[in-house]
């Protein structure tokens, strides 16, 4: 069983492969991907700037928002 099944997986994960390579590859021309491919387009701070910003909005609020996307959150 093993040795029929390996066939199997090695082409599934040859098409995964394939597949997500050429899907970064899309990606990468329609300029979507940050990091080391390009910068990731990101909305300014503020909940005027939300689609669909919360009903309050504190000082906390703003300096997490403000803090994104760091990887830590701030220190209130």
């Amino acid at each position: 069983m093993t040795v029929r099944l390996f066939p199997v997986m090695t082409v599934a994960a040859t098409m995964g492969a394939l597949l997500w390579m050429h899907n970064n590859r899309r990606i990468e021309e329609e300029g979507r991907v940050g990091g080391a491919a390009g910068p990731r387009e990101t909305r300014n701070a503020g909940p005027e700037e939300m689609q669909s910003p919360p009903a309050t909005w504190d000082k906390v609020d703003e300096a997490g928002d403000e803090s994104f996307p760091a990887s830590d959150p701030p220190a209130y």
